[in-house]
């Protein structure tokens, strides 16, 4: 079962002080997904002849020769049995600020705007992977054989033809105590482990912005943002043949990025506008990628989290 979780609260206010505008916000939210004791159940078939019908190019078709094996029998051997324990948290933090200062009135009427924003976001991954190791095998397997349900639909979008076929139900599935020792073997999948993590992101900005007419045709808005961005990612690090499980050292990283941009906006007729626009904004990486994990397998085949990757600017002509 996935159990989501989300709250939010925010505080907003609006003030004018003569001819200056202000405006601010205070926002919290929290989201979680929690989804314990997922479960699956595998079943292979070593070998098994096909037939195959592309009549119908756009709809293949293949089916086994033998068609009792077309649903699940005790003719099929049992792959693997696992459980997984997943755990997300997500934190927002957001303070904002906003000043408008008007100068001057007429065709050049113009208003100088300001601002600051401060977020701060954290990311965690608790997962937990078993293995399953079953004691007595054939036992099982009749038991799991006779808690079976046929799962096709008479309304599936791509044809009748296409059955899902037998599955164990997950009934039984969730029904099971995987904590009886007489009965089975819990057994730690560290690799999968490897994908936990904590990451933290805190973003200090501040702007400038002057909003200028330029008589009756013309207009601009110029604008400058200063934004500062600490990051902090931990994450875990999976050796395959020594078959250790330990956690990275945290990385710290900080950049600064001055962020221009030009709005141009001229007036042909009353039912036609011209306008030009130059921005520029920072495509940042997704936390995992930024998260320092490692996973070596089989000594020669290692994936890396990257905490320096560059934060690439993305100038925009429109």
């Amino acid at each position: 079962m996935e159990d989501q979780q989300m709250m939010q609260f925010s505080l907003n206010g609006e003030h004018l002080m003569g001819k200056i505008k202000a405006d601010w916000g205070l926002s919290y939210s929290k989201a979680s997904e929690d989804r314990p004791l997922e479960r699956y159940i595998n079943f292979t078939m070593e070998q098994s002849d096909l037939k195959g019908d592309v009549t119908d190019p756009k709809k293949p078709f293949m089916t086994l020769l033998d068609e009792s094996l077309q649903d699940l029998n005790s003719s099929w051997e049992l792959d693997e049995l696992t459980e997984e324990n997943q755990n997300t948290e997500d934190v927002d933090m957001v303070a904002k600020l906003n000043i408008e200062i008007p100068m001057a009135s007429g065709d050049f009427k113009n208003a100088l705007k300001l601002g600051a924003k401060y977020k701060s976001k954290n990311k965690e991954r608790d997962n937990n992977f078993f293995d399953i190791q079953i004691k007595d095998e054939d036992a099982f397997l009749v038991d799991a054989l006779s808690n079976t349900k046929n799962q096709s639909k008479d309304d599936f979008m791509p044809g009748d033809k296409y059955n899902v076929g037998t599955f164990v139900t997950k009934e039984y599935l969730g029904s099971i105590d995987f904590n009886d020792a007489d009965m089975f073997e819990k057994e730690a999948n560290y690799a999968e482990y490897a994908g936990n993590f904590n990451a933290s992101e805190n973003i200090t900005a501040g702007y400038i912005m002057l909003d200028q007419k330029l008589g009756n045709k013309w207009s601009a808005i110029i604008g400058l943002r200063l934004e500062h961005t600490t990051t902090e990612n931990k994450g875990k690090k999976w050796d395959d043949d020594a078959e250790v499980l330990s956690d990275t050292p945290e990385e710290k990283n900080d950049y600064t990025n001055l962020l221009p941009n030009l709005h141009l906006k001229y007036k042909l007729n009353k039912n036609s506008i011209l306008r030009f626009a130059y921005t520029n904004t920072i495509a940042r990486p997704d936390y995992f990628k930024l998260v320092p994990f490692q996973e070596i397998e089989d000594g020669d085949e290692i994936s890396l989290g990257n905490p320096d990757l560059e934060q690439p600017h993305r100038p925009t002509l429109t």
